[in-house]
Parts: C-alpha cells; structure tokens; sequence
C-alpha cells in the first residue's frame, strides 16, 4: 500500500510541478495570470530558480515593420523594392526561405551592410538605359494594436504599415551597376 502512495505523491507532484511550469512559461492569460501571481506558485518557482517566463524567448512586439528600397532612376521615375518576404508563400517555402529572411534583422542593426545592400539592389534593378540613380533604404511600420477580449484575432483589414523612416540613402555610382 505504501509503494503506492508514493507512487500517487510523486505522480500529482509532477503533474502539478509541469502545469505550473507550463502555465509560467506561457504568454499571459487572464487564467495563467491568475495561477502565476499567487503567493504558494511564485514562492514555489522563485525558491527553486523556475523564475524565466515567456520574455525569454523575446520582448512583446509593439509594433509591425518591414523595409524596402524606394529606387530614383536615371529619368526621375522611382520604383518600390520589397525584400524578400514570407507572403504568399506556403509552408514549405517558407521553410526554405527562412534563412533570408534574417538578412532584413541583419541590415537594420548593421549599418555598415547598407551600402552593400543599396549596391546590389540597383544591380538587381538596372537594365540598359533605365539606371538607378539613388537607393533609399526605408523601413515602414505601424504600431501592432491591443489584444481584444477574443486571443488570436487577427489584424483588422484596415492594419497598414503608415510610418516610415528613410534610415539610408545611397547614391549610385555607375561602377555600382557592373
């Protein structure tokens, strides 16, 4: 009989050691909220160093961007660039195309890779009598609204990246282009 208490002791330990984990870990909810701030689950993970939550894998994103290029040719026409992204593509693509996506993060915390990047989106850009005269490097953004009472709900229709900051801009010279 006694095998089996201890069985049952350290089977509901467990289980309530993993919930409580699990709900600590989690983004906040109103329920996971409710279990975390009680004094015996943040004694609990705080004496035993399970303190880490959900802001370990990332900070809480306010706001939404992407970056494009606003490209000036030859003739004053311009054109808009847009990095490669992960719209329209399913899920294997998108897969394979993860790792470029990471070039947009990269350029933007490092700035000696724009002049790289505003060279070879004019090489990409040019065509016989139609040169790019000047790269301008811009980010879009808009601020991502608050969660309504229904989780999940994705952005209203009207959601569009309305802000924008030019953060480099790059004059093509015509040994650029070869």
């Amino acid at each position: 009989m006694g095998i089996f208490l201890r069985r049952g002791f350290l089977t509901s330990a467990l289980i309530w050691h993993l919930c409580v984990v699990s709900m600590w870990n989690a983004p906040p909810t109103p329920l996971t909220a409710q279990v975390v701030h009680s004094p015996l689950v943040s004694f609990y993970m705080t004496v035993f160093g399970f303190t880490q939550n959900w802001g370990m894998f990332g900070a809480t994103r306010t706001f939404s961007s992407h970056i494009e290029a606003e490209i000036t040719f030859q003739d004053g026409s311009k054109k808009i660039w847009q990095f490669p992204g992960m719209d329209g593509l399913c899920f294997i693509q998108k897969c394979l195309e993860i790792l470029r996506r990471g070039w947009k993060g990269y350029l933007i915390a490092y700035p000696a890779a724009w002049p790289d990047a505003a060279r070879y989106i004019a090489r990409q850009n040019s065509s016989p009598g139609h040169l790019p005269q000047r790269v301008e490097l811009v980010q879009r953004w808009a601020a991502i609204p608050p969660p309504t009472e229904a989780f999940h709900q994705p952005l209203p229709a009207s959601f569009s990246h309305s802000q924008r900051t030019s953060f480099f801009v790059y004059r093509v010279d015509p040994e650029d282009l070869r």
